[in-house]
């Protein structure tokens, strides 16, 4: 990823990504969320962000958000599936 950064390559790819995405982060997680929602925002317009407290990197299995994960993500995919 560092190899990817350094060339310029990332973030610049994901200006490609033309569907809508959802980024799930947990607000322990070692890479501050918000600021890599910033640093792909412009290269992803559409992307939305939502983060989950008291869990790290793997918020879809850690106690503190599994369920408010799960319900999220489901609501979130819901969404995009409605006409």
């Amino acid at each position: 990823m560092l190899r990817l950064q350094d060339s310029g390559v990332y973030p610049a790819r994901f200006a490609s990504i033309h569907c809508p995405v959802l980024m799930l982060h947990g607000s322990y997680d070692p890479h501050p969320g918000p600021m890599v929602r910033d640093s792909l925002k412009p290269y992803i317009p559409q992307l939305e962000y939502r983060e989950f407290g008291h869990c790290g990197h793997s918020p879809w299995i850690e106690e503190h958000a599994r369920d408010r994960f799960l319900e999220e993500l489901r609501s979130w995919l819901e969404q995009q599936l409605r006409p």
